[in-house]
């Protein structure tokens, strides 16, 4: 979502998962990480009171070509919020984002009798109704069933799959390298290992790609979990960037790293 802000466009992130003080501790222990070399973490930066770290931040962030904002979204917020969200955006910054929603289960169903799979279809089709309408794009989180862990990507894998695989255009999964290179699904002693490694070797992979017409490896990236960073093998890493601001200390800065 950085790296879209860093090329010009507006997003806007709706978190259902972690809380907005969370992410942005993470993103500013992300670009301080990358600056000294070292690991840098979210409680680090909660805790600090550091001038050359407020100084390095606001270097770091002060140019941008895009926008990027975050919104915690409330308990049981529905599809109805969620395009109340963009049309909100629309009216104050007269462009409509390419909307991030984190994740797909977290979201409300207009109807408490639901089952969880009637939920599901539901807000899948009207997601889809709502980028259509909007002529936007809206990428959605959706988090995976257990046994589907250490295991080939399958878009049978996303929890209450069906209307999420025949509405969405694109499927992409972020997952372990080794299970790609063997082509099954990994050893419990594999799996561990995989997970205990510092630096995570993983491939985005397409189950479905509408547009291309095609399935298969669209990059592959290393992990490091001690700096919450992504780097793309061959590749140079994602840039942030954001409003230039009058920034006292890394408080401030953390406290306006989204809109």
């Amino acid at each position: 979502m950085d790296a879209l802000a860093y090329n010009g466009h507006h997003v806007l992130y709706l978190t259902f998962e972690e809380s907005a003080s969370d992410i942005k501790a993470r993103l500013a222990s992300k670009i301080l990480s990358e600056h000294y070399g070292k690991a840098i973490t979210p409680k680090d930066v909660r805790l600090e009171r550091n001038e050359e770290w407020t100084r390095v931040l606001f270097k770091k962030v002060s140019d941008r070509n895009g926008y990027l904002y975050m919104k915690e979204m409330k308990f049981r917020a529905t599809i109805k919020d969620i395009e109340d969200e963009i049309r909100s955006f629309k009216s104050i910054h007269k462009k409509v984002p390419f909307v991030i929603i984190d994740s797909l289960q977290r979201v409300a169903g207009l109807n408490d009798n639901m089952m969880e799979k009637q939920k599901l279809d539901e807000n899948t089709e009207g997601i889809r109704k709502i980028a259509g309408k909007y002529n936007t794009h809206i990428m959605t989180i959706s988090l995976v069933n257990r046994e589907a862990y250490g295991k080939f990507p399958d878009s049978g894998a996303l929890k209450g799959s069906g209307d999420i695989e025949y509405q969405s255009d694109n499927i992409f999964f972020l997952c372990y390298k080794a299970v790609i290179d063997q082509g099954k699904k990994l050893t419990p002693k594999q799996l561990a290992q995989e997970k205990g490694n510092t630096v995570k070797e993983l491939t985005l992979y397409a189950t479905k790609n509408r547009q291309a017409g095609m399935e298969g490896v669209v990059t592959e990236l290393l992990f490091y979990g001690d700096r919450s960073k992504f780097e793309e093998v061959g590749g140079e890493a994602a840039k942030f960037n954001t409003d230039s601001m009058e920034i006292k200390s890394v408080d401030d800065l953390v406290g306006n790293l989204y809109e």
